[in-house]
C-alpha cells in the first residue's frame, strides 16, 4: 500500500503528471475530504458520476470518432500514444494501477458539452477511475481537476 506521504510525493507536477494532481500546497486528504462534502450536500454517490461519465466516454470510444454529439452532448476526445500511471499504482515497473480493476481511459482527456444547459467541464480520462476507485476528483489548484458539482450539472444529476 502506497502512503499518503508518497502519493502527495507522486502528485505533485513533473512526478507522475508535468502539472501535477494537486496543487502546490494542497493535501491529498483535504482535497479528498472536501469533495466527499460536497458530495454529501449533493446527495450523490461517487460511482454516480463517475457511471455516468463512463458511459458517454464508452459511447464516444465506441464510435471511433473525436468528435461526436450524443443526444445533448457534444463529446470531444483527444488520444494519446502513453497513458496516465495512476499514483495510486502499487507496480514497480510502471505498469498501470490495478485497484478497482483496469484503468480504461487513460490515455485519453474529454471535453463534454451540455447543449441543453451550456455547461463544458473537460478533464482527463483517468478521472473515471480516479473518482471510483479513490475518491479523488484532482487537487482545487490542479489544471486536470473536475469539480464534482459542476459533473453532476453536467450529467444532470443535480
Amino acid at each position: 500500500m502506497v502512503s499518503i506521504e508518497e502519493l502527495e510525493i507522486r502528485m505533485k507536477p513533473g512526478a507522475y503528471s508535468m502539472k501535477g494532481f494537486l496543487g502546490a500546497g494542497e493535501k491529498l486528504t483535504e482535497v479528498i475530504a472536501h469533495d466527499s462534502d460536497t458530495l454529501n450536500k449533493l446527495d450523490l454517490d461517487r460511482e454516480d458520476l463517475a457511471d455516468g461519465l463512463e458511459g458517454l466516454l464508452n459511447v464516444a470510444i465506441e464510435s471511433r470518432k473525436e468528435e461526436l454529439v450524443i443526444g445533448l452532448f457534444e463529446i470531444h476526445l483527444k488520444k494519446f500514444r502513453h497513458y496516465q500511471k495512476c499514483p495510486w499504482s502499487q507496480e514497480e515497473d510502471n505498469r498501470q494501477c490495478t485497484i478497482g480493476g483496469p484503468v480504461q481511459y487513460g490515455s485519453l482527456d474529454w471535453e463534454i458539452k451540455n447543449r441543453k444547459i451550456n455547461l463544458v467541464v473537460s478533464g482527463p480520462g483517468l478521472i473515471v477511475h480516479l473518482i471510483r476507485d479513490h475518491h479523488f476528483f484532482e487537487g482545487l489548484a490542479s489544471p486536470y481537476r473536475v469539480d464534482p458539482l459542476q459533473l453532476a450539472k453536467l450529467l444532470e444529476l443535480v
